[in-house]
């Protein structure tokens, strides 16, 4: 990329989302709401010259990942949740995705009910390299995932599929199809949500495989 011009942008704004979420034992039986801004850096000339978006980065999946990350946890801390964003945005495609990388992430969540007279948030800035460094690989399942975080109460985690590999489903983790196509007793395609206890065991598409994003309570 050329680096005389600075880096494009990708933004979503006004996000929020419903979820279990804090320390307090209150916060930990209820959900409320979590408020999302966003903002992918990365080059974005290719895509506007070739109106090809696999040369960007498609925001309705970037919201449907986050909101999976979120919802489908029992986060205690918002610093934990910016964390896992930023490693999940910046990771590198894999095989099945069809998407350019990202090389910076900026993610800022607020809890606008919690306090009442003020709302408290976290702002958080990662770049690739950074991610790259940070991520460490999960040998507790098979193919090996990229450790997104892990708590006490929950883990997420970022898994590869090879074509017609298989991946055993853990009891307490719920499956986001990030890219490709996993097949169980349903077939699911990118941008599909796999429940927990829905399916015991899923498979990488034949041609291109899968791309997976597992939240699991408790972690792995």
């Amino acid at each position: 990329m050329d680096r005389l011009h600075p880096l494009d942008h990708i933004e979503l704004t006004q996000f929020e989302i419903h979820a279990v979420l804090g320390v307090l034992a209150d916060e930990q039986v209820r959900t409320q709401r979590v408020r999302v801004e966003l903002e992918l850096s990365l080059d974005l000339e290719r895509a506007g010259d070739s109106a090809d978006l696999s040369a960007s980065v498609n925001y309705a999946s970037v919201r449907d990942q986050v909101r999976f990350l979120i919802q489908t946890g029992q986060w205690p801390l918002l610093e934990t949740i910016a964390v896992a964003s930023c490693k999940l945005l910046l990771a590198r495609p894999g095989e099945a995705e069809r998407r350019a990388p990202v090389e910076q992430v900026r993610i800022r969540l607020q809890k606008p009910e919690i306090l009442g007279d003020a709302i408290p948030g976290v702002t958080m800035t990662r770049g690739a390299q950074w991610a790259a460094t940070h991520t460490q690989s999960s040998a507790k399942i098979e193919p090996p995932a990229d450790i997104l975080v892990e708590t006490s109460r929950a883990g997420a985690y970022r898994v590869q599929l090879p074509p017609d590999h298989a991946f055993d489903v853990p009891p307490g983790a719920a499956c986001l199809v990030i890219a490709g196509r996993a097949r169980g007793e349903t077939t699911y395609a990118a941008g599909a949500a796999v429940a927990r206890m829905a399916e015991t065991t899923l498979r990488g598409d034949a041609r291109q495989g899968a791309c997976l994003l597992v939240v699991s309570i408790p972690p792995l």
